[in-house]
């Protein structure tokens, strides 16, 4: 994946916080083998922030799963996430999931939070 060097940073930054169970490592494994899709906001000159999520299917829901964010410039890309919920429910996705920072919480306030958790129903 040719974009994958210039976004690789982003998506590493947004690990250090320790926050969730997945690691780095993992996510960019499933990035480069296809079972995780990498977005991209661009503001003409440089990345600005960098999205990875993945379509997980429990006994009640598909969801997907926002799995990392790092950027800059959170208040100029928010508006972003809405392309992320037109591919969830175009995907048959039941919910929009982000876990991380409770800073989400006040960036998405159509977003809601069940444990340590922020999911925006599609359905």
């Amino acid at each position: 994946m040719e974009i994958w060097p210039l976004a690789r940073g982003l998506v590493k930054r947004a690990f250090e916080s320790g926050i969730g169970d997945s690691t780095f490592e993992e996510t960019e494994h499933a990035i480069m083998s296809g079972l995780a899709l990498l977005w991209l906001a661009w503001d003409g000159s440089a990345i600005i922030v960098a999205v990875t999520t993945e379509l997980v299917k429990t006994p009640r829901h598909k969801i997907c799963l926002v799995t990392s964010c790092g950027g800059t410039e959170l208040a100029s890309w928010v508006g972003f996430m809405r392309n992320i919920e037109a591919y969830a429910s175009a995907e048959g996705c039941d919910v929009v999931r982000v876990m991380g920072r409770r800073g989400w919480k006040r960036a998405l306030p159509e977003f809601h939070e069940p444990w340590i958790v922020l999911d925006k129903a599609l359905r």
